[in-house]
């Protein structure tokens, strides 16, 4: 019998997007929904759960995103990504403010969209950190305080670096980006969170190479990745508390 975390789950997206037709489709896992206009997008989000929703604001105002996050919509909780032509802080951060959880640059690809996907699937993160917890199981012999501590330490220090990283690219501080994105770098290695630790090494890198201006990018994908890691932390810590049934 195939264990649970094994087993993908049907991936929804709902794209609401003016150029759906010219959209090369290539899409891993996922079933993706394109609607012809705004009443139809609107009936879907009240009235069928997604995994991710895109939006283009140009085509679609901010309507969509003030419909989706009403707290009794069945879509609250589902990412929302606005489409922008170009990068404009201005624009971002009121697009946020209107309750965009992320934002991409257009042309939209199927590349893009299957980066999305998997930066936002929930289930595959699930089953990364339940195979990190495996892992560290195995090399330390089932001794769960010791990963437990090492847990305890990653939840606590993950949130102040990525405090200390936002403040200091804020500042043009690159050592100090540099300084704290490496201890990531080093922490999640240590415990084998892929996903945390190539977030953290394009960072490094970019810093490393004067690539500035790439930078923040990498932060937000870095800070998304933490983010995810902190929403799992009772499914880890129950899975570790279980763990005698696991591996002894």
């Amino acid at each position: 019998m195939k264990n649970s975390i094994d087993v993908k789950q049907p991936f929804i997206t709902l794209l609401a997007y003016a150029d759906n037709e010219a959209l090369p489709l290539n899409l891993i896992d996922s079933d993706l929904i394109t609607p012809g206009s705004e009443n139809e997008t609107s009936t879907l989000i009240t009235n069928r759960l997604f995994n991710l929703i895109i939006v283009d604001p140009d085509l679609y105002q901010l309507s969509l995103a003030t419909l989706a996050k009403t707290s009794d919509c069945i879509n609250s909780n589902t990412p929302l990504i606005a489409l922008v032509e170009q990068e404009n802080p201005e624009k971002t951060r009121h697009l946020i403010a209107s309750g965009f959880d992320d934002w991409v640059l257009k042309p939209l690809t199927s590349n893009v969209i299957n980066e999305l996907i998997a930066l936002w699937r929930n289930d595959s993160a699930s089953a990364s950190y339940l195979e990190s917890t495996q892992t560290l199981l195995k090399i330390f012999k089932g001794n769960k305080d010791v990963i437990l501590a090492l847990y305890d330490k990653l939840f606590e220090e993950l949130p102040e670096q990525i405090a200390l990283i936002s403040a200091a690219l804020k500042k043009k501080e690159y050592d100090v980006v540099f300084n704290a994105t490496h201890k990531i770098n080093a922490s999640t290695k240590i415990c084998f969170l892929k996903s945390i630790e190539e977030m953290a090494k394009g960072l490094e890198d970019c810093i490393k190479h004067n690539n500035h201006e790439h930078a923040e990018g990498y932060f937000l994908m870095l800070q998304r990745s933490v983010d995810a890691l902190i929403s799992h932390r009772p499914l880890i810590l129950d899975h570790l508390d279980k763990a005698d049934s696991i591996e002894k």
